[in-house]
């Protein structure tokens, strides 16, 4: 939901949102995106409308600007729904390792988080942002000790991230966005450690807002300036006057020194962008780590372009009558303020010289008008910017690099104020002369490598001599505004600590390129989105519950959750044979793709003759009527384990038979063959409706004598098929004890788990009527993900037949507690904010107590005990065994809604 800051009389009922967020630009919605995803509400305060308005922009005019190297404020700031995306390309590039390393050579260096710990939340942020996952290609020419050329740039279809994340921006209904809502201080506890609420204003009416945790995601010069603000009442605070606050500010050194002269031009279009599903790529060169360290080199990237469109020395026609449109009035509608004064340059050329390209050859300049117009206006999606070939295989070498930390490069308060009284900000922003120095040093590196490749050579603008001063000429920035409250792990040199919490603040976040220590080559938007998506984990306790490279899920990521990952990645040390029954069911098929890929041979049992006559690489297929014949001898003989997996799930007159009598007859079998280790597949149903909703391995299980209709509501069938489980159980547990008294020891482990699903059976939930949505709306979902049930039976199976194994038959739950509050209705809400479909969820959602009693009414029993939904399965017991979820049932939501997202 989307409001204007008039039209809302209080913001009481907003009280309870879980995170309170100050800006929409793409950190910011990044952050909202990941907090809806987990459930969380939040309430997001906008500067501006939801379309560009100056007036708006006003307020971010500077008071004073030291220094020629910076664009004004109110072009580099927009106060608009969506915020510096409006202005921004969509060119995504992330950090590489060197950039988070403390660098002798780099002053102030080194982030208080290894790269690592920034690089797992990639996929996230590529995802949210819609570009491509992966930043490497083949190389067009081979590497060279200095130089690579396999890196990639992406730039998005739609930079705007307002418009292709609308659906959710303007219908999530835990979602709620003020717009025309200037926040211009904090309200504080009486201990100045908590920010109780925000003081928000249109210029006309002022409130309180409260908050419960506040983030502060309104741009590089803007959150260093609000906080600014809020340290002239509270001096103590963000390190105090002179501390780290507003210091630091940094951006990127940019612009052309030299260009590439193809010593084959027909090689011209690899320089081009590429077309990809997410837009378009760039290739880029960049230099080795090696070479940085050995050379003493700041990061930086160099990408090839056409000539520069105000230099007329390009004897370009179509180049030259693009000045001419970019110069005229008409410019301004086709390209923003900061992009058109690079393309037309500082100082106005003289107008013949262009005019004289454009007569020149006017079929060359027709033919490349036409390929102009076909790239801006044309082609969609649009590319980035025009490339034209030419002739003599020579382009622009355009240079994008770090610039160096520099405490008095800083943002600062003015005494004049704005139309809502905040305090209008000082920017000093300077280059180094060591700065550009590095990237004259850094322009030899790879014409040295382009020679010795054969590529080509470079052809410099200027002599040896004045290129220094031609980079510090040219450096401008002030879009990439990054550094002023620098995350560190002292208060002293940083603003916030490595979990971008405010030092000597407990509920106060920033999400914001303002963070980060160091600059890099790259545009700090893409890594700045992956900071916010893990601080949005963070927020929410999900922090070391998420899987490296698996977009929204949120799966414990501790030591044991490594290991887990690495137990379903690797060969096993202690293969052996297993026998698998139920081999070609749901679980058999996954349990036994697992057992394959961990190095065990398997013998694995069906009672589909078409499944048995199939021929698989390290799979024995046999064919069992369990109906017919309990002779199991020769399954188990030279078996070192069994999993026992097959069931008759809904025939209740085959029950005894199959999950009972087979069961005996299998696992007695097992024993006399020596078998190690038996793994039973048991269900939760053996437990009926309980009295309790915590249900754990201790609790009641259904009468195993004989049926007792009350002991279960709901279908006869459920509570018979629970009853034979009970029966499998026990025969276990007898197998297990006999088999120690005779000294053939066989460790036996019964699994309980819950619904198993995959995203089939996800998509399946989202297809059920409308009444029942609404009536089962909070039910808690059972889930366990059918990857995670896989690596449970077989992590059981190693355990029993290890050298530590514990004696006997264990009993565990198998379900998935890493979101125990779970509901269908939070269900289809992460089904839709996560694929933007709408129209998932119940409309109103029934509490969970009418679900209750609708189940009631619909079995006839009126009864103290609990249907399903109301239950909860507690994964204690199986995780005190070192087992963790390696994936979790987040995971495979995620999956099942990017399957609708292409649907």
């Amino acid at each position: 939901m989307v409001e204007d800051f008039e039209a809302i009389s209080s913001f009481d009922s907003l009280a309870t949102c879980d995170v309170t967020i100050v800006g929409t630009g793409p950190l910011g919605l990044a952050l909202a995106h990941a907090c809806l995803v987990r459930g969380f509400r939040v309430m997001m305060l906008e500067s501006g409308g939801r379309n560009p308005d100056q007036q708006a922009n006003a307020l971010s005019r500077a008071a004073k600007m030291d220094g020629t190297a910076h664009v004004p404020l109110e072009e580099g700031c927009a106060r608009v729904l969506g915020g510096n995306s409006h202005l921004w390309g969509g060119r995504c590039v992330p950090f590489d390792a060197i950039d988070f390393e403390k660098r002798d050579y780099i002053p102030f260096s080194g982030w208080p988080i290894p790269y690592a710990e920034v690089a797992r939340w990639y996929a996230e942020a590529s995802q949210f942002l819609k570009c491509s996952q992966s930043f490497k290609v083949e190389p067009i020419w081979p590497h060279s000790d200095a130089v690579r050329f396999d890196t990639i740039e992406s730039w998005m279809n739609d930079s705007n991230v307002s418009t292709h994340h609308n659906s959710w921006i303007e219908n999530h209904q835990n979602l709620t966005i003020v717009t025309r809502a200037t926040v211009t201080d904090f309200v504080f506890d009486e201990n100045v450690r908590r920010v109780v609420a925000i003081r928000a204003t249109d210029g006309t009416r002022t409130v309180e807002v409260p908050v419960r945790r506040l983030v502060v995601a309104c741009g590089g010069v803007q959150t260093p300036r609000l906080l600014l603000a809020v340290q002239r009442a509270h001096p103590n605070l963000f390190g105090g006057p002179e501390g780290p606050l507003g210091r630091y500010y940094m951006g990127h050194v940019s612009g052309k020194l030299a260009e590439l002269k193809l010593a084959v031009p027909e090689k011209a279009d690899t320089l081009d962008y590429m077309r990809a599903e997410t837009g378009f790529l760039r290739r880029r060169i960049t230099l080795t780590e090696a070479v940085q360290r050995e050379e003493r080199l700041g990061q930086i990237s160099f990408s090839s372009g056409n000539a520069v469109v105000y230099d007329s020395s390009h004897r370009s026609g179509a180049l030259s009558l693009l000045w001419f449109i970019l110069a005229s009035p008409l410019g301004a509608r086709f390209v923003n303020a900061p992009l058109r004064s690079v393309y037309l340059g500082e100082t106005k050329p003289a107008v013949w010289p262009h005019l004289m390209n454009v007569l020149r050859e006017p079929i060359a300049t027709i033919s490349g008008v036409w390929s102009v117009y076909t790239q801006m206006f044309r082609q969609r999606p649009k590319k980035p910017s025009v490339f034209l070939p030419n002739k003599d295989g020579r382009y622009t070498l355009y240079y994008h690099g770090e610039q160096s930390p520099n405490p008095e490069n800083r943002i600062t308060l003015s005494e004049e104020v704005d139309a809502v009284g905040m305090p209008r900000a000082n920017v000093a922003f300077n280059f180094s002369h060591a700065d550009a120095e590095y990237v004259a040093s850094a322009h030899k590196s790879v014409e040295k490598a382009v020679k010795e490749l054969g590529i080509g050579g470079l052809v410099y603008s200027v002599p040896e001599e004045n290129r220094v001063a031609a980079i510090l000429s040219q450096a401008r920035d002030g879009l990439h505004q990054i550094g002023a409250t620098r995350m560190s792990d002292d208060p002293t040199t940083g603003v916030v600590d490595s979990d971008l919490k405010a030092f000597g603040l407990d509920n106060f976040y920033i999400a914001s390129t303002s963070v980060m220590p160091t600059s890099g080559h790259a545009n700090p938007t893409f890594v700045g989105v992956a900071l916010a998506r893990r601080l949005a984990a963070h927020l929410t306790g999900d922090l070391e519950r998420h899987v490296d490279g698996a977009p929204e899920t949120l799966v414990q990521n501790d030591v044991a959750v490594a290991a887990m990952r690495r137990f379903v990645g690797e060969p096993s040390e202690n293969a052996v044979k297993v026998l698998v029954t139920g081999a070609s069911g749901f679980v058999g098929r996954a349990v036994c793709d697992l057992l394959r890929s961990r190095g065990h041979t398997i013998r694995a049992l069906t009672s589909r003759r078409d499944q048995a006559d199939t021929r698989e690489d390290g799979i024995e297929w046999r064919f069992h009527d369990w109906r017919e014949d309990l002779d199991f001898d020769r399954h188990v003989t030279g078996c070192v384990a069994v999993i026992h997996l097959g069931a008759e799930i809904w025939r209740t007159d085959r029950m005894e038979r199959v999950n009972v009598e087979a069961t005996r007859a299998l696992v007695k079998a097992a024993a006399r063959s020596g078998v190690k280790s038996f793994v039973f597949a048991s269900s939760v149903a053996v437990y009926g409706s309980s009295k309790s909703p915590r249900v754990d391995e201790s609790s009641p299980v259904v009468t195993a004598q004989g049926y007792v209709p009350s002991e279960y509501r709901g279908k006869a069938n459920v509570l018979a098929y629970g009853r034979s489980k009970v029966l499998g159980e026990i025969a276990v547990h007898d197998a297990c004890s006999v088999g120690a008294h005779h000294g053939r020891q066989m460790n036996g482990t019964i699994l309980r788990p819950t619904v198993v699903v995959d995203e089939d059976k996800i998509l399946e939930t989202t297809r059920i009527g409308r009444a029942a949505k609404e009536i089962g709306a909070n039910r808690r979902v059972n889930f366990v993900t059918l990857t995670d049930v896989a690596a449970a039976f077989v992590w059981v199976m190693e355990k029993n037949y290890a050298d530590d194994a514990l004696p006997g038959a264990r009993v565990f739950n198998l379900s998935d507690d890493t979101t125990p509050e779970l509901t269908y209705a939070r269900l289809y809400r992460k089904l839709e904010a996560l694929s933007d479909v709408r129209g998932l969820r119940e409309r109103f959602g029934a509490p969970r107590q009418c679900y209750n009693l609708a189940d009631m009414l619909r079995n006839k029993r009126p009864s103290r005990r609990l249907p399903l939904g109301m239950m909860h399965f507690p994964n204690d017991a199986l995780k005190a065994t070192g087992f963790r979820h390696p994936y979790g049932v987040e995971d495979t939501i995620a999956r099942a809604a990017r399957r609708l997202s292409n649907s």
